[in-house]
């Protein structure tokens, strides 16, 4: 099982990172998520080698993001429906019930932790790179870019600490910063940074979306 390991780039925090996450889908041992990191970190680096995409993005794709957005945002809301159908006819505890209806967040934020802590450091290299060559605009911009990517990844780490401890107050704060460092990533790389669960704000937006269309 792949370690955290306390270096200037990582974020050490063992304990809770380590802990088994609760609930039947997340039975799951460590190993078998850190296996899904290290496939998907592939896809991460491919994705942060391929060429950028044109400065003003098209409209074909603002509307491709719109609809992959309501589509997560059906899914996701038809997975709440079926965990407060299973709370109704089995008065778990409080905790349980937030503890499942976030499942997804425990999952996708201790994955997205490794990809944007491997991604932070190969910006840092190209800084790095960019420093020997004296291009100071690029310099610059992967400075900003891996910075953004380490506090994406101390994200990660406290909504995952957040569910687990249900502490929301570390859940808000997180929240609130993710907007900002993705609007860092995608002005320096014109890609939104890879993730598959959702923030509140986006689950409250695209649904009202959904209503509004109906």
């Amino acid at each position: 099982m792949p370690k955290f390991m306390a270096t200037k780039n990582t974020i050490s925090h063992k304990k809770i990172w380590d802990r088994p996450i609760a609930g039947s889908a997340s039975r799951r041992s460590f190993q078998r998520i850190a296996c899904s990191a290290m496939l998907g970190l592939g896809l991460s680096l491919a994705w942060a080698t391929v060429a950028p995409a044109p400065a003003q993005r098209t409209d074909r794709q603002a509307q491709s993001y719109r609809e992959m957005m309501e589509e997560k945002v059906a899914a996701e809301l038809a997975r709440r429906s079926q965990v407060l159908n299973w709370a109704r006819s089995q008065n778990p505890s409080q905790d349980e019930i937030f503890r499942r209806l976030n499942q997804p967040l425990l999952e996708g934020n201790r994955t997205d932790y490794e990809r944007n802590m491997r991604l932070a450091e190969q910006f840092r290299e190209r800084a790095e790179e960019a420093r020997r060559n004296r291009q100071e605009q690029a310099l610059e911009q992967h400075m900003e870019t891996a910075r953004a990517f380490r506090e994406l990844a101390e994200c990660n780490r406290m909504i995952f600490e957040g569910v687990m401890e249900g502490d929301k107050e570390k859940l808000e704060s997180a929240y609130s910063r993710i907007p900002e460092l993705e609007a860092v990533i995608l002005a320096h790389t014109r890609r939104r940074p890879p993730r598959d669960w959702l923030t509140p704000d986006e689950l409250r937006r695209f649904r009202r979306r959904r209503t509004t269309t109906q």
